[in-house]
């Protein structure tokens, strides 16, 4: 049997002493260091999910914006070739405008050329007329021989135009 002697009394005593002393003095401060902790991990776990949102959206914020940009930029080339194309199709138009001037300018010269040419051919065909009336007039020529001057001097005009 189990003998009860007061020694296993006074080893109890100062157990459950202890218990309450290591309690009270480690116990309680360590729950409570520990609760804390618990409450700091739980407070960064959602400062973090915030920062998770902050970032998401953030992330969203710009690629939006540079959806946006691109768009932007879709924009500013398709106008830049439209207007490039404008230009091209203008300076054509402008091109054609100064030759079809320069063909009417040049017949405009080509006619003048011709008239002053006429003019020229006018004066030479009166001029050879006055020789030839002189050479009539100082041949005293038959009528027949009027006439062979005349068609001679008509086939030497004719042949110079």
């Amino acid at each position: 049997m189990v003998e009860f002697s007061i020694e296993y009394a006074f080893q109890l005593v100062n157990f459950v002493i202890l218990y309450l002393l290591l309690r009270k003095l480690l116990y309680q401060p360590i729950a409570g260091f520990m609760e804390k902790r618990r409450d700091e991990i739980a407070n960064s776990i959602e400062e973090a999910e915030k920062d998770k949102e902050v970032a998401r959206k953030t992330r969203e914020k710009y690629e939006k914006q540079l959806q946006e940009a691109k768009q932007e930029a879709s924009d500013i080339m398709a106008r830049a070739t439209k207007q490039g194309d404008e230009m091209i199709n203008q300076s054509k138009v402008e091109a054609k405008k100064q030759g079809q001037n320069l063909i009417e300018q040049a017949k405009k010269e080509i006619n003048l050329e011709k008239e002053r040419a006429f003019m020229e051919l006018r004066d030479e065909v009166g001029r050879l007329s006055v020789d030839i009336a002189e050479k009539i007039l100082a041949q005293n020529i038959d009528h027949a021989a009027q006439e062979k001057l005349i068609k001679d001097y008509l086939d030497e005009v004719g042949g110079i135009q």
